[in-house]
């Protein structure tokens, strides 16, 4: 959710349309040309080690460094706790889980991806466990784990088209939920990647935008700026794959006029940009309704961008 280089007009969102307010390379302006798509697809950053470059994940054994050894070996109890991933998916998968090595993380993924990856498709059983697995994988609180957790959802949902999709909703929710609350971390590509994943579900003929948008319109109680931006940016993604109907209107605007009342002035901005995106879609008048509590310099902030994106 950065904001996109500009000259002294400043930037919009990455990608934004060039001119005034734009996000685009240019000159006094801070704009270039304006693009055909209002808003480009972000470039997100590979977690692939480029050649010559340190492994993301290292060699680290665990916190306190070191190579990383053998996963553990599973006590009886630890055996009977994970029976269900060692049925499925061997007990490597189940040792590498229970380490504290970024490594063994990463080995146990890479298993339960594998196994989607053969000819014959696993039991839907075996794809439920995978996502509950990974689930926990993304509340970790090693960064590290949870990007390579979130990638393989993505991997996940594309084998979902080998399933009856009527279960999947109640098994992607936890995991939404979990990718939600890291929309707007500290880490850079932690938060763009959680924001890729709601991405890649709105998208998902199994999933849609209406699943994603119960928790990606939640209400803002008290949330820190940055989530709130990075949450903004994430909506107008969504919009611009799936269209701007795709999310409920009455809930997309009184987001986004709660955000037009934040103390920070990039929120503010941001929910002003976002609002002028939706408006030539649904009409400035189903927008005023909205704007009537809001400060008058801020409604005229809206009023202004509406216009400079009708141009």
């Amino acid at each position: 959710c950065d904001r996109g280089p500009g000259g002294p007009g400043g930037g919009g969102f990455v990608g934004q349309r060039g001119g005034k307010r734009g996000g685009g390379e240019g000159g006094e302006g801070g704009g270039g040309a304006p693009s055909s798509n209002t808003y480009e697809a972000r470039v997100l950053p590979t977690l692939e080690a480029a050649e010559g470059e340190k492994d993301p994940f290292g060699k680290r054994g665990g916190p306190g460094g070191g190579d990383a050894s053998d996963p553990p070996v599973l006590s009886d109890e630890k055996r009977v706790e994970w029976q269900a991933v060692i049925d499925s998916f061997g007990e490597m998968a189940a040792r590498c889980l229970i380490s504290r090595a970024l490594p063994h993380k990463k080995q146990a993924i890479d298993i339960i991806l594998d196994k989607f990856k053969a000819e014959s498709m696993p039991p839907m059983g075996d794809f439920k466990l995978a996502v509950k697995t990974l689930s926990k994988c993304l509340q970790e609180k090693l960064p590290q784990v949870v990007i390579n957790g979130l990638n393989a959802v993505k991997s996940l949902l594309e084998a979902a088209s080998g399933y009856d999709k009527t279960d999947l909703t109640g098994l992607f929710e936890p995991v939404l939920v979990a990718t939600m609350k890291k929309i707007g971390d500290n880490h850079k590509i932690l938060t763009e990647t959680a924001q890729d994943v709601v991405l890649t579900m709105s998208k998902s003929p199994y999933l849609g935008p209406t699943f994603v948008s119960k928790y990606l319109l939640k209400p803002i109680k008290q949330m820190p700026h940055k989530p709130v931006m990075c949450r903004i940016h994430c909506i107008v993604d969504v919009m611009i794959e799936n269209g701007v109907s795709s999310l409920p209107f009455e809930e997309l605007m009184n987001f986004l006029v709660a955000a037009l009342a934040s103390p920070n002035g990039e929120v503010r901005t941001f929910s002003v940009d976002a609002i002028a995106v939706i408006a030539p879609e649904v009409g400035e008048s189903a927008i005023d309704k909205y704007l009537k509590d809001v400060q008058p310099k801020t409604r005229d902030m809206v009023k202004a961008a509406i216009r400079e994106q009708e141009e």
